[in-house]
């Protein structure tokens, strides 16, 4: 074999090679980025508008349109250089937020706020009363979201969580000033119906409601533990926020207990303690 020959069989192979451990790290990543948001095969699918057939195969070695692939950098909000070169798991700093571009409006809600630590770990916000009425203007506000009270607690499942006190007897047992900590939900088809969530809407702000999920109306039925209260019906576009129930701290007594009760639990939850 001729020395052109050997180069070109060399380079050849060096092309192949480089090809396959890039396809290998886009796979990495596509799949690493639709766990650390938390969407099934379907759902991910569904979002870049393909089949779970065809989505399952890009996390198994196919290799997509750069038209596509320039949609999955845009959805995941990195850059094509970092979706196929860069090992996306071990770089800490990054926080999977999908881009609010990419969202289909008639499923998913917009993008969320949060704030971390030095490593990463998420804190939970505290949204008390008297910042309820801030909160709907400000929940899409890293300043605003970034001075609320914060803490951790242990042994919750993965997710962002973010507590609110509730007022009103609309839900008992719980009474008014109880603290209700609500998982983020991103997606209106991941609401399991007469199940109880935390909803932010334009015209309600911040309430606490059993909800029945309409997706061919696109319309949420909001439903109170208390008879006295009727069933009302929103519409899906006027909603910011879902927060599904996760547990909650109940504060019996006197109001004064309530308010002492609630600045105790909260120092004690204090962020510095839990760095």
């Amino acid at each position: 074999m001729s020395l052109i020959a050997t180069y070109i069989v060399v380079l050849i192979y060096i092309c192949l090679l480089a090809k396959k451990i890039i396809l290998k790290m886009f796979n990495q990543n596509l799949k690493y980025l639709r766990k650390a948001l938390g969407f099934t095969q379907e759902a991910m699918a569904q979002a870049l508008g393909i089949t779970r057939t065809l989505y399952k195969d890009y996390e198994y070695g196919s290799t997509p349109s750069l038209d596509l692939l320039m949609k999955m950098a845009d959805y995941f909000s990195v850059s094509l250089d970092e979706m196929i070169r860069i090992d996306l798991q071990k770089r800490g700093e990054l926080k999977v937020i999908a881009s609010p571009s990419m969202l289909p409006p008639s499923q998913y809600l917009k993008t969320l706020v949060i704030t971390v630590d030095e490593k990463q770990n998420e804190f939970i916000q505290y949204v008390p009363l008297k910042a309820k009425a801030g909160y709907l203007s400000g929940y899409a506000d890293p300043a605003f979201v970034g001075q609320l009270p914060s803490f951790r607690l242990p042994y919750l499942p993965v997710g962002t969580y973010r507590a609110f006190e509730i007022s009103g007897d609309s839900m008992p047992p719980l009474d008014s000033g109880s603290v209700v900590i609500g998982r983020y939900i991103e997606n209106f088809n991941y609401i399991k119906n007469l199940h109880t969530y935390i909803i932010l809407t334009r015209d309600e702000g911040v309430v606490y409601k059993r909800l029945i999920y309409k997706p061919k109306e696109q319309k949420i039925i909001c439903i109170s533990d208390n008879a006295h209260y009727p069933p009302y019906s929103i519409k899906a576009q006027e909603v910011m926020e879902i927060w599904g129930y996760a547990c909650h701290i109940d504060f019996r007594g006197s109001e004064t207990a309530q308010k002492y009760l609630l600045k105790e639990w909260v120092e004690k939850l204090a962020v510095e303690e839990f760095a």
